[in-house]
């Protein structure tokens, strides 16, 4: 019994990994590429992408992530039923844990700066659902390329394929964080402003970021594998740099131009004008993080295509 019972988790994910591979070939039959042509992948990419400039890389990613885009749907669906597989509550921890957690923080902190607990728990939900969304979205795209490593041996699939997996997963779990809060709010008689019809822009635009720092986290792991492990140290530590929990006006104004220097501060500053302050931000304050989110994305493109052809080899 102990052996059959530790061997089941391995094998349901072979069984996930068997049926995922079918998707991906399926995918490939529809797109008009399929596994006869996956003998000479090498040949090509190292002919093909030798020649093969940026716009063109871009164009044929997207072409390529567009025929697999059920594939990526079911990915996700994936991920998230095995994060919660054989768990009593099973997706209830998706609305639980941001609660629980929500309501010792807004209790500590509500204390210790003096806060109203009403707006102490908008205050921090704020805050905390941005950082979430972030934090989690670049520590699981680190890992996405490495633990895709039987695919993209098998197949000829796009790499961009699984960081836009990993991203949609946390897109996915930061909706129900906001389910979660909603629950929260009308428990606790909190009402919003119409400002939060907005959010799913800001997502959006948290999602772009978190796509360009996947593709720069998941690339450089392949090459370096111990960067998991310094991002799993190193954004704790950002977590206390950021005004996620404690309000700007309790740090001297001397020394807010230190956060202004985060990029990370511009998107939490977003979530927290829609869901706490019921504002809408001023122009400045939407163009900066959508420049940042453009911008690594470009990078995280670029970092990519760079590296497409030669990342099999690394793995």
């Amino acid at each position: 019994m102990k052996v059959e019972s530790a061997t089941a988790p391995s094998h349901q994910k072979d069984i996930d990994d068997d049926r995922h591979a079918c998707l991906l070939n399926v995918a490939q039959t529809n797109a008009g590429c399929g596994l006869s042509e996956e003998s000479q992948r090498y040949d090509y990419v190292i002919e093909g992408e030798r020649r093969e400039g940026f716009w063109q890389f871009l164009t044929r990613n997207w072409q390529e992530c567009s025929n697999y885009h059920w594939a990526i749907r079911s990915f996700i669906a994936n991920n998230l039923s095995r994060k919660y597989r054989r768990s009593v509550l099973g997706f209830l921890w998706g609305f639980l844990a941001p609660l629980m957690t929500l309501a010792i923080m807004s209790t500590m902190f509500s204390l210790i700066f003096h806060m109203n607990p009403e707006r102490s728990v908008k205050y921090i939900f704020s805050g905390l659902i941005a950082w979430s969304f972030i934090s989690e979205s670049a520590l699981q795209g680190a890992g996405c390329l490495i633990s895709a490593e039987s695919f993209l041996k098998k197949l000829a699939i796009p790499k961009l394929f699984f960081p836009l997996v990993s991203v949609g997963t946390d897109t996915v779990n930061c909706l129900l964080n906001m389910m979660s809060l909603i629950a929260l709010a009308a428990i606790l008689g909190i009402e919003f402003k119409h400002s939060i019809l907005v959010l799913p822009v800001v997502i959006s635009i948290t999602a772009i970021y978190n796509l360009g720092i996947a593709l720069i986290y998941s690339v450089g792991t392949v090459h370096f594998r111990d960067l998991p492990h310094i991002l799993s140290v190193t954004y704790p530590a950002l977590f206390y740099a950021l005004p996620v929990f404690y309000p700007m006006s309790s740090v001297p104004s001397q020394y807010h131009w230190i956060f202004y220097c985060n990029p990370l501060f511009w998107f939490i500053n977003l979530f927290r004008h829609i869901i706490h302050d019921g504002t809408l931000p001023n122009a400045l304050e939407w163009c900066i993080p959508m420049a940042i989110a453009l911008f690594t994305l470009s990078c995280g493109l670029f970092v990519l295509s760079r590296n497409n052809r030669i990342l099999i080899y690394r793995l």
